[in-house]
């Protein structure tokens, strides 16, 4: 069958009622609508709406995402800054240097206990130390936190320093290194 008669046939045949298989396969493409191709709008596809947008709705987008990034922007520096306290005050460790300084204080507001806060620091063999030092030297302390910071894990040694740090008095430090 020519192409003429097929499409004359689908025709006739939808007209009038009488369909073939050649007919309705015909008469389905024949009666497909020609879409026209443009970009996609809020106005197209089958959910499409059926006014278009109010005229104040981009800028309102525009400040909305706007907002969206500043209060993620913000969120991160709170949550930063949350950690870096946290961080500071109850993980970071103080130096070797500071807890020193910290102890130098101690032994001279209470002279009276400056040996056993020597002996607290000292090294505990005969072996350890590998030169003799002056007791009550800051070489002593600095030899002791240095080797504890080496040896011990990170929280370990930064309890250990900041335990040695808040120490006020004499007795309070006596728990933190024996």
């Amino acid at each position: 069958m020519d192409p003429g008669r097929a499409l004359a046939a689908g025709l006739a045949g939808h007209r009038f009622g009488a369909r073939s298989p050649e007919s309705s396969v015909l008469s389905s493409i024949l009666a497909l609508p020609l879409r026209r191709w443009s970009l996609a709008t809020v106005d197209s596809g089958p959910n499409g709406m059926s006014e278009p947008l109010p005229h104040d709705l981009p800028s309102l987008i525009t400040r909305y995402r706007w907002r969206t990034r500043l209060g993620t922007a913000l969120a991160v520096v709170v949550v930063g800054a949350t950690l870096g306290t946290v961080w500071y005050y109850f993980v970071r460790a103080p130096g070797p240097r500071s807890v020193c300084d910290h102890l130098a204080g101690l032994r001279r507001s209470y002279p009276e206990h400056a040996p056993a806060i020597d002996e607290a620091v000292g090294p505990r063999a005969v072996g350890e130390a590998s030169q003799p030092v002056a007791p009550g030297s800051d070489q002593v302390c600095m030899w002791f936190f240095a080797t504890e910071q080496k040896q011990r894990s990170f929280l370990d040694y930064g309890q250990l320093a900041r335990c040695v740090t808040s120490a006020g008095t004499p007795r309070e430090l006596y728990p933190c290194v024996y």
